[in-house]
Parts: structure tokens; sequence; C-alpha cells
């Protein structure tokens, strides 16, 4: 993975550096918010230059959460890589912890969002997305044990075992479900994947709807976006949503 990230990010670079006036005139500001833990919990929020609204004049939001295997990430890339994520913000306009705390972190910052409306001043708000970059499963590294705990724990709190553990009354309620993965994808990650679209399926009762990115692999399609190339799997998921809210 990292013989692919830095060589990618570099060319990725080149081209936001292009395109740069053009990224940047997406209003972005940062947030805190529901800091108890005094930790990093930052959100940033990217401003539409003509935002779509519902027929009964709500702001509908999309949530993206990074991605790092519980060793890296951050909601900004160091220079001279920190267009990475304010292109996909554009585009879609290391503290300790443990198991839930990252669940918790954006169950905190959707209930922030609902609760600050006139904060980040938009209108009410009829639906909400989340995007989450984290395509794995877990894994017996240091960092993963210290965040989930012991092999026992991790069964029970793996996405498998949490994808199983709701009623189906639950499951009935859930909001739809998108997937979205890359061509070329590692092959421990694909493994992951046909892991647990039997699950999905099995529980929802049909296939979920799925996006492949054509021609990326794992890196890609986050740097492709706001670049002019790759951007396909990108539009689907803006139609895939625009289809719920109509």
């Amino acid at each position: 993975m990292a013989k692919m990230h830095y060589p990618f990010t570099k060319d990725a670079n080149n081209i936001y550096d292009e395109r740069k006036a053009e990224i940047e005139r997406i209003e972005r500001k940062t947030f805190v918010y529901d800091d108890k833990r005094s930790t990093r919990n930052e959100l940033d929020v990217y401003y539409p230059l003509n935002s779509t609204l519902t027929k009964d004049g709500k702001t509908p939001i999309l949530f993206f959460v990074y991605g790092g295997g519980y060793n890296s990430g951050s909601k900004e890339f160091p220079e001279p890589f920190s267009m990475g994520y304010r292109a996909l913000g554009s585009f879609f306009a290391q503290h300790e912890v443990k198991f839930p705390a990252s669940s918790e972190d954006i169950r905190d910052a959707v209930n922030w969002i609902f609760t600050n409306v006139d904060v980040i001043a938009v209108p009410s708000i009829p639906a909400i997305w989340y995007f989450v970059d984290e395509k794995k499963r877990f894994r017996t590294e240091v960092p993963a044990q210290q965040y989930i705990g012991s092999q026992e724990k991790q069964r029970e709190r793996e996405p498998k075992a949490l994808w199983n553990a709701p009623s189906d009354e639950q499951i009935k309620d859930h909001p739809d479900i998108l997937l979205v993965r890359a061509e070329r994808e590692p092959d421990w990650l694909l493994l992951s994947w046909e892991e647990i679209l039997p699950d999905i399926e099995k529980r929802l009762g049909k296939a979920p709807q799925m996006i492949i990115g054509k021609g990326h692999n794992h890196i890609s399609p986050n740097w492709a976006l706001c670049s002019g190339q790759g951007e396909e799997w990108g539009e689907e998921v803006v139609e895939w949503m625009k289809a719920r809210i109509n």
C-alpha cells in the first residue's frame, strides 16, 4: 500500500496545483465539536457555491470519515499534500482511544450538526449520508488490538459481527447502503469485501447497490476528485444520493 501511496499522491498533487483556485473557491470552515476527551474532534464544513435544496428548502449533508487503519490518518494531509481531502470536500460540496470511541466521534459530529444548524448557517437538514473510508476488517496489529481489545472482543466487535447483531426489525429500518470500492483493490481487502457481501444480502433480502471505480486502486478514488480525471465514481455517488431526496 505504501509503495503506491506516495507516487500517486505526488502526481495528484501536481494536478491540484493547476486547479487550486477552482478547489479553494469552495468555502471551508472548521468547527470543534463535543470535545469532552480534549482530543482532535474537529470537522470541516464545505459550502457549495449554489446549495442544492430539497423541495421543502432543506440542505442534505454528506459526512466523510477518513481511514487510517488505527495507526494513521487525519482530516488534513501534511504539506505538500494538504489539498487531498480539501479536493474531496470541494467535490462533494494521536490520541489513544478505545472501542467504540471512533464511532462515538462520528455520532457526536452528526448530533452537533443537527443542534448547530444556525452556527454552520444552513437550513434544516432532511438527509444525512455517511461516506466512510474504512474498507477493511480488523487485523491483529498492535494499533487494532489497542483500540478493539482482546481477540475475544475483536470477534464481537468486527464489522461482520456488528452487522449480524441487530434484530430483523432493526435491519428493516436500516438506511439504504451503497458499497463503493476500487477496481484494483489489494487481495486482502477484496477478501473482506467477499466475506461481508453475503451477510449484507442475507439480512437485507436483496443485493446492496455497488459502485466499482473503474481503473482505480485503493488510494486513487479520493485523490481523483476535482482533478478532472477518474471522477465518474463520485458522480455516480452523487446521483445515488440525489435519487433519495428528490
